[in-house]
């Protein structure tokens, strides 16, 4: 019974942090306005950033294709060398400081792509926050590894 009990909770977990991903995601995005672009309506597209369901896999890649442009920057930091050093070589919380340094030439490298997403982050800095703190454990983690999986 253990088993079930941490796959169950693991799962909600992922629903939750999936859901908190959306939200910062969509930006100035409304729920509304995001459920009519995958075609959900409004209800089940807050269950979804409420982490209470999951999406479909058809809804999910739609919304890849709406989310588009944060996903964009976190490949941007991700690619980061300076970043990948950092990691490797600090904790989290050492890590920040690169990280939020590293935001700001990554909105400017970003902004080619998608002025109207990279815009907003470049001229609002709490906005700015907000999603780029949402990418930080996962960019944390995926940079030491990969550091650490090239020796």
């Amino acid at each position: 019974m253990p088993y079930k009990m941490a796959v169950d909770n693991a799962s909600k977990r992922a629903k939750q942090e999936l859901g908190t991903l959306i939200v910062y995601c969509r930006g100035t995005l409304s729920q509304s306005q995001l459920a009519k672009r995958v075609g959900l309506s409004r209800s089940n597209m807050k269950y979804i950033e409420d982490g209470v369901n999951a999406p479909t896999a058809e809804v999910y890649d739609k919304l890849i294709q709406e989310l588009k442009p944060a996903l964009q920057m976190r490949d941007i930091l991700l690619k980061n060398e300076h970043l990948r050093d950092s990691a490797r070589h600090n904790s989290l919380k050492d890590f920040r400081f690169a990280y939020f340094d590293a935001v700001q030439d990554a909105l400017i490298a970003g902004y080619e792509q998608n002025q109207d997403f990279f815009a907003l982050l470049l001229d609002n800095d709490e906005k700015k926050r907000e999603l780029m703190q949402v990418f930080l454990d996962d960019i944390y983690k995926k940079l030491r590894e990969a550091s650490y999986s090239q020796i």
